[in-house]
């Protein structure tokens, strides 16, 4: 029961966490993280099942333009339900899943977006764009490169607001006519133990011929 009640814990945690998260791409965004709760988010029931697996299985992920997919476990349990109240001219939220580790109460998320920045397509200056709007909300962000090529980029990102710091990874990938972003994330003290799942996820991320 121990257990469970610090899972609990750190969903409140996540709660506020999705405002901050929602930071790193919406320029636009101005709603107050107290309000979070207000958006009518309900977390899906926790399937223990899948953390005793011996072996995994995978599920894929196709966005609605048909132009992009990714690969993720079966035990990141997706969210079924709108996220429209986090959206914005910047970003629409096109896919959520969770992962929970209840033996050691910690929880990541996996966010799937597509984003907008008008005519930039420099993916690069696009990275610029989401570190600035995070420094305007007055959130500490740390951005480091992992890699970078001509329709895709890496990086490693960290952020702190109060009392509460995420790390994370996070791929953006340009396809023919758009553009589309991979987020991985937890609690900062968790990110170690979600960090080479989230690798192989981001590593399936990959564009789809029409």
């Amino acid at each position: 029961m121990k257990t469970y009640q610090s899972l609990l814990l750190t969903i409140g945690a996540i709660l506020i966490l999705i405002g901050v998260v929602t930071w790193w791409h919406y320029t636009e965004f101005q709603k107050d993280i107290s309000k979070i709760n207000q958006t009518g988010f309900t977390f899906p029931e926790i399937n223990l099942e899948t953390e005793n697996q011996e072996t995994e299985t995978f599920k894929e992920f196709i966005v609605p333009d048909g132009d992009f997919k990714i690969t993720y476990p079966e035990s990141w349990q997706k969210v079924e339900q709108s996220f429209e109240s986090l959206d914005s001219e910047n970003a629409k939220t096109l896919f959520y899943a969770i992962k929970t580790n209840i033996k050691n109460s910690e929880m990541a998320w996996l966010i799937v977006q597509k984003i907008n920045y008008g005519e930039e397509k420099n993916l690069e200056k696009i990275v610029e764009e989401i570190k600035n709007s995070s420094s305007s909300q007055q959130i500490e962000t740390e951005i480091q490169i992992l890699e970078n090529k001509e329709n895709s980029i890496l990086f490693k990102i960290t952020q702190k607001q109060g009392a509460y710091s995420t790390a994370g990874e996070e791929k953006i990938i340009l396809t023919e006519n758009n553009i589309y972003s991979v987020l991985i994330f937890s609690l900062s003290s968790s990110w170690n133990s979600f960090q080479e799942e989230a690798k192989k996820i981001l590593d399936s991320a990959q564009p789809l011929l029409k």
